[in-house]
């Protein structure tokens, strides 16, 4: 058994003394939630009444930090105030935190929608995060600027950190962890996926890396499953965030049992908590990813599934003794 020196020791109870938590706690918990009941993001400043954009809105681009909202027709195309998202708790009611937006693009939507005729692209100016106490949400940043400013591994996003701090609060929103496949002639290919909306409508958003080589696939597939699974296998879903840098792979070296998906026979996680398989019906670009749009032709399943949240969020539910179920393996002392 190993054993932590005494430095880290210290270190680690200054952190829950003075940061308010672990810090052996990933930045990116994996946890079991179903988002739109554990919380809810509302659009305020856009029309007046706060829009609840729970289920239709998704990160769009790390960096710069972009959002993208779907928008009805009968919903504003610009804001009536400064508009921010506000993330809160449904039960008990309370909030997280809030990103103030500043509109940057709306791109029509040429597809026909039951729900949805734009999509509306903000960029982030600021936010306040109330998972911590103001002085020690400092202390927090604080720390986290010198280790940005000393990160020199050349795989991590490099963001600004008034951006990092804004994907903060937007994961203290729980982030659906999709695995998503795809079927082509050439073969096939299975990744995890979180920068997605819900699809509470008939259109959801899902955003692929422009350099990803899977990329010209999907384009020419133009189908999708989108799966939920349980947050035990958070370790398998990471596993295969590796499949993100190739085009296609061999089924055998997935490390989930598969079966084909009920409409388009795309192969999916044999213990997918549920299935989505949607059309690809307009990609749009922004700096570094394509926006998918994407239409529900099947849906079968639900419930709580693997997502992700942020730490600050995580260790406040530990402080308040009510702790989401989570798949977490801590970093060494």
């Amino acid at each position: 058994m190993s054993r932590q020196s005494p430095g880290s020791l210290f270190s680690e109870q200054l952190a829950k003394a003075f940061l308010g938590g672990s810090l052996k706690l990933p930045m990116w918990v994996p946890v079991e939630a179903n988002p739109p009941e554990a919380a809810l993001v509302l659009l305020e400043g856009w029309g007046n009444e706060p829009l609840d954009v729970s289920q239709r809105h998704a990160i769009v681009e790390m960096n710069p930090l972009l959002i993208g909202v779907l928008l009805a027709d009968d919903e504003p195309l610009a804001p009536a105030a400064e508009p921010s998202l506000v993330v809160m708790e449904r039960s008990p009611a309370g909030n997280l935190g809030r990103v103030r937006l500043c509109p940057r693009q709306r791109i029509p939507l040429a597809t026909s929608s039951r729900e949805f005729s734009t999509l509306q692209i903000f960029a982030v100016e600021g936010c306040s995060n109330d998972c911590l106490d103001l002085p020690r949400l400092r202390l927090v940043y604080l720390v986290e600027r010198w280790r940005l400013a000393f990160d020199n591994n050349p795989r991590n996003e490099k963001m600004s950190p008034m951006e990092l701090f804004c994907m903060w609060v937007l994961y203290s929103y729980p982030r659906r962890v999709n695995v998503v496949s795809f079927l082509h002639p050439s073969g096939i290919n299975m990744f995890p996926m979180d920068l997605a909306s819900g699809f509470a409508g008939d259109l959801g958003i899902l955003c692929f890396h422009r350099a990803r080589p899977c990329l010209p696939l999907v384009r020419e597939a133009r189908k999708l499953a989108v799966c939920s699974v349980p947050v035990e296998d958070a370790p398998r879903v990471f596993g295969i965030g590796k499949n993100h840098q190739i085009a296609t792979l061999d089924r055998r070296e997935l490390p989930f049992e598969t079966m084909p998906s009920p409409t388009f026979g795309i192969p999916v996680p044999q213990g997918a908590l549920s299935i989505r398989e949607v059309t690809v019906e307009e990609i749009h670009e922004v700096p570094r990813h394509q926006i998918v749009i994407g239409r529900t032709v099947s849906s079968a399943g639900g419930g709580a599934a693997m997502a992700l949240v942020h730490r600050l969020y995580y260790q406040r539910l530990l402080r308040e003794g009510r702790p989401m179920r989570a798949s977490i393996r801590e970093r060494a002392g």
